[in-house]
């Protein structure tokens, strides 16, 4: 099955996290590229940015794994239809002032930086016939233990493929404890006596659906583009966040890959 992956997406947002998906036990499949994407400064930003995009992902037999949303890692195929995920990942935190690579705004002045970390990731799979799947990920920053721990409900399905052409959606709730929730969207007493921010405590919970849409098209054996645009919505006590400044935020992309 054909594996979605938006990999500016990890530079992007904390929200959008690897994701589950199938793959044929005997296929391997590497492709490295680039492009750009247009996404947020941060989760709830209201301010855009252009960044440099880097596509590449590699897969192999044994059901080992690198690629830029769900890192480095092993695939078990537990039957046709079942599967689990284990990968080490980066979390690229949060700055608090404008950034090309990193996510961060001007806007978040005196809330300090969430530092990159490791995550390491678990997760479990059903496969949906030849063309969809549904995946459960857990995440959590092996050297930020206070940043918390987060889970992703993930679906995708290929929803059309023709002879050079395919088209992918996918769709996710993301729930976070009360630790990741706070680091990602609260305000403490000390960031709101040094912001402009009301302190903002929110609790464990959903914090945002996503959905999205791929168009790849394929040039010859190896050459191929890919189009790709997705929409978050933050949800419940995470939407009443100060530093939420829109609910719904918006990424697009396109990138040129080579496939080996």
């Amino acid at each position: 099955m054909k594996s979605f992956r938006l990999s500016y997406l990890v530079l992007a947002l904390p929200l959008f996290t690897p994701t589950v998906h199938a793959q044929d036990a005997n296929v391997s499949t590497s492709y490295v590229g680039g492009g750009v994407a247009y996404l947020p400064r941060y989760a709830g930003s209201n301010e855009y940015r252009v960044t440099p995009l880097v596509d590449a992902s590699f897969t192999f037999h044994n059901g080992f794994f690198i690629d830029g949303t769900q890192g480095a890692g092993f695939r078990f195929r537990l039957t046709d239809y079942l599967f689990v995920t284990t990968s080490a990942g980066m979390d690229p935190g949060r700055k608090d002032q404008d950034d090309v690579a990193r996510p961060g705004s001007d806007f978040l002045k005196g809330m300090g930086d969430i530092k990159p970390s490791v995550l390491a990731n678990v997760g479990f799979g059903v496969k949906i016939g030849q063309r969809a799947d549904i995946g459960l990920i857990a995440s959590k920053s092996m050297n930020h233990a206070d940043y918390g721990m987060s889970y992703h409900l993930t679906g995708h399905v290929l929803a059309w493929s023709g002879a050079r052409d395919s088209i992918d959606l996918n769709a996710a709730l993301h729930y976070g404890n009360d630790k990741y929730n706070q680091t990602y969207f609260g305000v403490t007493s000390v960031q709101a006596a040094n912001t402009h921010f009301q302190r903002f405590l929110p609790g464990a919970g959903l914090n945002a659906a996503a959905a999205g849409v791929t168009w790849t098209h394929r040039f010859g054996e190896h050459w191929m583009t890919r189009f790709s645009a997705e929409g978050a919505h933050y949800l419940k006590d995470v939407a009443d966040s100060p530093i939420v400044q829109k609910r719904t935020g918006y990424l697009a992309s396109a990138s040129v890959d080579y496939r080996f």
